[in-house]
């Protein structure tokens, strides 16, 4: 083994120039593939460390005909399911939220779990203390994690010991017993929370019929066979129950569907719930652009390593002379294929670790931290890839010595020049529709201020909403400010409404606003008059018999086909309203669904918010007045929590992430294509070191020696582009489809990649090439 290793280091360092290609090349590739394979593979593992992940469904609700799903459904659902269904071995309620706790008098908040006890059974929670079967007969119980117990009780026991809670800020707190610690709940999973609450504690303090009530519920179903059966009867189960209390109507146009535990997180995109997501198609994206890196590292480390075999030809058949059997030989090419490897995989490793922290915080992403296991499979991938590495050359080796061929001009070298070109175009193409597209986003109108708008949860004092008003309509630093609810919505819901006399249905978005609010967002008011009504009074059913002023956008008028908007009535179950005025359209979910139909008005719904539209770069102003009156009525803790302020940075997160991404990807992607280009064409150089003596000798100039060595390589730049553009075109096409509104696939685009992959080509080669041609053909010659 030392023998070997002095030999390769001696064979290391008489090609330098083509080792630390390699080197760089492999390196780098294996660097940015072991940060998307540590990625990926986090992501995928969310809820997979429960047991029984795929026996757990979550219930989700959706309206006929919509797109979209509920998570929260009705409370009495997880026991109906439980005593009508044979299937279902166990059913739970679940609410996850920041609940507010009061330990030894210092207040904290928390994320919680309200539950029923079966759920320590189902997700196989692992209790370190205390008894599931007191948490089940005790009301007023909780569970609390091991680090929850740690930070708040340190060494004593906090079984026994009382804590109060609350569901909202500054309402009465329940006390709570601790019953018992589980282990910290998985870091990778959609269920989190450091405290355990029984629902029993809720429902004690129901003022109203259980169907007014709403939670998660998940249910465990052991035979896969059975799923369909059970989500299939959830209607049937649910009606006669719904009709005994005279609600059948409730559920007239709803659907119920079943989700796989371990598909929740990424596979979620419609479902409304206060869940953490992950993004499929970002990884998708990232694999493939992944492979497509590995890829053409993987052929640069094949082509060179292949280059150097076929210069030491003579030596291997001096091997053979000596008794080397062809086992021998392969065994060689396999050893310094692993040795080669392993030298790249150590500084890739290396690399990993050093610039770790700055990718987090360049892409705002928090999985990168790496696993023993995880680390085991990147080395055991990299051992494979070096022996069938290995194994491959020798065959391709064998065929070069069958044949005699000493010099590098094989098919083989184009096929892998062409592979690299076209996964350069590949990534650079994608890189420029993808910046096009977010380029698009952000330079056009919204039809509203999203940047200079904040809204305001009214929690913490009687009539807080007024005192909030009283406080921030005088600072000078508000240019208006109105009741209602924000226009941006990621995924806005639609309700159903009847139009005129004819009582034509439409779906239509409902939003409370007040007189202000149309100056708040700064909308535009292009037929008839703003709403010049205060909120509705009265409880709910007298609400629902006034006649309330509405606006509508002109998307509405179109849908509705109204060629006279003013005047028209519209109706549904919850209020009468007329129509005042038209707006202009707005683009209530960005650019992913289509513009709908929308109503504003001192609609019949809670007030639940205080919108207030800045002067430009008043935020600091606000936050700090903000916070202090959060501070003055003893919410500090909740400060950011109790306010929304959406930003473009958030609403194209995902997509400002990919132009980040392939960004990296290019540099990457740009390296190892120059690398490669340059070791191809140096092999070819030396080729070809005594054609160029001859011709040189014989009368051709320098350009005539630069146009034969660079002919070669503008050829496989269009062969690359012929291919890249019809597949960087469908691709593209199909992921702008996920936008309503987007930017166009102009053929510039793509004409420009190929120029500018031409232009590297050219320039990566053209140095060598020049000094090839510039060289004495005497030296050339010498010997001969």
């Amino acid at each position: 083994m030392i023998r070997f290793f002095r030999l390769y280091l001696r064979k290391f360092r008489s090609n330098l120039q083509y080792y630390n290609i390699i080197t760089v090349g492999l390196g780098l590739a294996l660097t940015a593939a072991l940060f998307i394979f540590n990625f990926v593979s986090h992501e995928y593992s969310y809820n997979k460390s429960v047991p029984k992940c795929k026996d757990i469904y979550r219930v989700l609700e959706y309206s006929k005909g919509s797109a979209s799903y509920r998570s929260d459904t009705f409370d009495p659902l997880s026991k109906l399911l439980k005593e009508k269904s044979p299937y279902v071995a166990e059913a739970i309620r679940y609410h996850g939220s920041r609940y507010e706790f009061d330990v030894n008098s210092e207040i904290f908040a928390e994320d919680g779990i309200l539950t029923d006890p079966s759920f320590f059974s189902i997700f196989d929670v692992q209790v370190i203390s205390g008894s599931v079967a007191k948490f089940e007969n005790t009301p007023e119980s909780a569970f609390i994690s091991e680090s929850l117990a740690n930070k708040y009780f340190g060494s004593e026991n906090p079984e026994g010991k009382i804590i109060a809670y609350s569901r909202q800020p500054m309402q009465a707190k329940d006390k709570l017993e601790v019953v018992g610690v589980f282990k910290d709940l998985p870091e990778n999973s959609t269920i989190t929370g450091n405290i355990v609450i029984n629902m029993a504690v809720e429902d004690q303090k129901k003022e109203y019929a259980d169907w007014q009530y709403i939670n998660e519920t998940y249910v465990l179903i052991p035979e896969k066979n059975n799923v369909k059966s059970v989500e299939n009867s959830i209607v049937s189960i649910l009606k006669p129950a719904l009709d005994a209390d005279g609600l059948g109507n409730w559920i007239k146009e709803d659907g119920f569907k079943l989700q796989r535990f371990d598909r929740i997180y990424l596979y979620s995109k419609n479902v409304e719930d206060f869940t953490v997501k992950g993004n499929l198609t970002l990884l998708k994206i990232l694999i493939v652009v992944g492979l497509l890196i590995l890829l053409m590292s993987v052929f640069n480390f094949f082509a060179i390593h292949s280059g150097l075999l076929i210069k030491r030809l003579g030596n291997f058949q001096t091997m053979k002379c000596f008794g080397a059997s062809p086992k021998n030989i392969m065994r060689e090419i396999v050893r310094e294929n692993i040795a080669s490897i392993s030298i790249c995989a150590i500084l890739s490793i290396v690399l990993f670790l050093i610039i770790n922290p700055s990718v987090q915080r360049y892409l705002g992403i928090n999985s990168f931290d790496l696993p023993f296991i995880r680390l085991l499979s990147f080395v055991v991938f990299l051992l494979i890839l070096a022996v069938s590495s290995g194994i491959l050359q020798y065959l391709f080796f064998k065929k070069v010595a069958r044949n005699k061929i000493k010099t590098f001009d094989f098919s083989y070298r184009k096929v892998l020049t062409v592979v690299q070109l076209t996964a350069f175009l590949l990534i650079i193409s994608s890189l420029f529709v993808i910046s096009r597209q977010v380029s698009f986003m952000k330079n056009t109108d919204l039809g509203f201020d999203m940047e200079n708008t904040v809204s305001i949860m009214p929690y913490g004092a009687e009539n807080g909403e007024y005192l909030l008003m009283n406080l921030f309509s005088n600072k000078s630093y508000v240019k208006s400010a109105s009741f209602g609810w924000s226009i941006y919505n990621e995924k806005s819901n639609a309700s159903t409404v009847k139009v005129g006399d004819e009582q034509s249905e439409i779906q239509s978005i409902i939003k409370l606003g007040d007189r202000n609010y149309i100056n708040t967002f700064e909308l535009t008011l292009v037929e008839g008059r703003n709403i010049n009504t205060e909120f509705v009074s009265g409880n709910s059913e007298q609400r629902s018999k006034t006649i309330t002023e509405i606006l509508v956008n002109e998307q509405f008028v179109q849908e509705a086909g109204l060629e006279n908007p003013v005047g028209t009535i519209i109706t549904n179950n919850q209020m009468i309203g007329e129509i005042v005025g038209v707006i202009k359209n707005v683009y209530q979910s960005a650019f992913f669904e289509p513009i709908k139909p929308m109503i504003i008005g001192n609609i019949p719904f809670r007030q639940t918010y205080l919108v207030l539209n800045l002067a430009k770069g008043s935020f600091p102003d606000f936050y700090t007045d903000y916070k202090a009156y959060c501070e003055s009525i003893g919410m500090g803790d909740y400060t950011e929590y109790l306010y929304t302020k959406e930003d473009a940075s958030q609403v194209f997160a995902k997509e400002i992430t990919l132009i980040k991404l392939f960004k990296i990807s290019f540099v990457i992607a740009f390296i190892i294509l120059s690398l490669g280009l340059f070791a191809m064409n140096l092999f070819i150089v030396e080729s070809k070191t005594k054609e160029i003596g001859i011709r040189k000798v014989n009368g051709a100039n320098v350009s005539e020696i630069l146009s034969m060595l660079n002919k070669d390589f503008i050829k496989w730049v269009v062969i690359a582009f012929v291919i890249a553009t019809p597949i960087a075109y469908y691709a593209m096409n199909k992921w702008l489809e996920n936008f309503a509104y987007k930017t166009t696939l102009s053929w510039w685009i793509f004409a420009l990649a190929g120029v500018l992959a031409l232009g590297i080509a050219l320039l990566t080669v053209s140095w060598q090439s020049w000094r090839a041609a510039t060289r004495n053909p005497v030296e050339a010659l010498r010997y001969e």
